[in-house]
């Protein structure tokens, strides 16, 4: 008999947190992702679906809706990302397929993702250094698609100016934390 166990991304069985002087960095490992891509002509039924059963409106252009534990963000038209606990009885998939039928295509997308938040003051500065976008302004709930070490990654602002999140493809993960990692150790030298 097998004896299986999960790891995490960066392949741990518990999640990894990098501690600087002003700043950490920490895998996230605890949220499931879906991604809902509306079908043509069927945005409206969608959009009135998700208020009835989730009590929340999709968000517009790169911004978040958040309720509770689940949060929705807008990653590009007609496309959202839902995340939420694993913890939650239903899986978020089931749940959604449930009362948006054929009116949209869902994929369950958990494992498809490498989950990092930063957390600190100087995190602008470290994103400046990773990617193009203006973190200096975005709020709360603002999320952006970005390069960074020539992979696909979404940038999303937690918290102005001291708390982002990046999400890039699993199969990268190594990739995308140590150039995190690189990042973050370049604006500590100074």
């Amino acid at each position: 008999m097998r004896d299986d166990f999960e790891l995490t991304p960066l392949a741990n069985k518990n999640p990894l947190t990098n501690h600087f002087d002003e700043m950490r960095i920490v895998e996230v490992v605890d949220r499931s992702f879906t991604i809902m891509e509306a079908r043509k002509n069927c945005l409206s039924i969608c959009r009135e679906a998700i208020i009835q059963n989730l009590g929340i409106e999709l968000p517009g252009i790169s911004k978040s809706s958040r309720i509770g534990d689940l949060a929705i963000r807008w990653i590009r038209p007609n496309t959202w990302m839902f995340e939420a606990p694993y913890s939650v009885l239903d899986p978020l998939e089931t749940r959604l397929k449930n009362f948006l039928r054929d009116n949209c295509s869902i994929v369950e997308h958990s494992d498809a993702w490498c989950v990092f938040d930063l957390i600190g003051n100087p995190c602008i500065t470290v994103l400046e250094r990773l990617c193009n976008v203006d973190t200096k302004n975005m709020v709360s709930g603002d999320i952006c698609s970005t390069r960074l070490e020539h992979l696909n990654c979404f940038i999303i602002c937690q918290k102005e100016q001291t708390e982002f999140r990046i999400m890039g493809p699993r199969s990268a993960a190594g990739s995308v934390h140590n150039s995190i990692i690189t990042a973050t150790a370049s604006v500590n030298e100074f």
